[in-house]
């Protein structure tokens, strides 16, 4: 006859646990969650005792904790940033640099997504262009100068600006036609930056390099972006003097 469980446990649940006084290891084919506060839980696959489960539901509450105290550190640190900085101008919003020779490799219509957006400058300026933009950033004070700018550019009708942390991965959303990073680096989301991109869709990179920089945590290597999107195609790119960057499309399908 199988042990009764717990009613608290009935919601948590996807088979039934064995009885906490036998004492037997749980068998590898089942899964359980249990929560660890109010905004996170964990799922374990467990094939250690009961008290082996404990301890190592202990550890990963710990380690939840600490990410969850990083990225509060992350978000008050760009916060802090944002707040002393001067708001950009109107006359400020244009792409960065090395892209403004292939401003009109742009599309004037479609849709737009921007990580690490900041105050969004070229999220206005894909607006203003005739796009639909998503600016995606961590800190809540870039977010809210980003959504004046766009008021004061009169293309808020166009951008829907969201605080996220990247850390957590990119959010779901629609394919883009655009997607364009600015000095922010993370391997991680190579990969969905790539699926994200609709077919024929642009992708617009720049970050720190370890090219004509010493090396540094988040510098890329050499060569570093265009081989993390080599199955992109290759418009233009560039690096040195400490930064690199990368303008590519996604091959359309046949």
């Amino acid at each position: 006859m199988p042990p009764r469980v717990p009613p608290q446990w009935h919601s948590r649940l996807r088979m039934p646990p064995p009885s906490p006084l036998s004492g037997r290891p749980w068998p590898l084919s089942l899964v359980w969650s249990a929560p660890l506060s109010p905004r996170f839980e964990i799922l374990s696959l467990v094939g250690g005792s009961i008290s082996t489960s404990a301890s190592l539901m202990c550890r990963l509450g710990r380690a939840v904790c600490r990410v969850a105290k990083v990225t509060e550190r992350d978000r008050r640190h760009w916060d802090d940033r944002y707040r002393i900085r001067t708001p950009i101008r109107s006359e400020d919003v244009c792409l960065p640099g090395p892209f403004t020779d292939h401003a009109d490799r742009f599309p004037t219509a479609g849709a737009a997504l921007e990580l690490a957006c900041g105050t969004g400058a070229v999220s206005v300026w894909l607006a203003g262009r005739g796009l639909n933009v998503r600016g995606l950033d961590i800190s809540e004070v870039a977010i809210a100068q980003a959504r004046k700018l766009a008021q004061d550019n009169e293309v808020g009708h166009s951008c829907q600006f969201d605080v996220v942390d990247l850390d957590a991965g990119l959010p779901s959303g629609v394919q883009a036609d655009v997607i364009c990073c600015f000095h922010f680096r993370d391997r991680r989301l190579d990969r969905a930056i790539i699926d994200r991109l609709a077919p024929g869709g642009l992708l617009a990179i720049s970050v720190l390099s370890e090219v004509g920089a010493p090396p540094g945590r988040y510098r890329a290597g050499r060569g570093e972006l265009t081989d993390a999107f080599a199955e992109l195609h290759r418009i233009a790119a560039g690096e040195g003097g400490g930064r690199a960057w990368l303008l590519a499309s996604k091959i359309a399908s046949e």
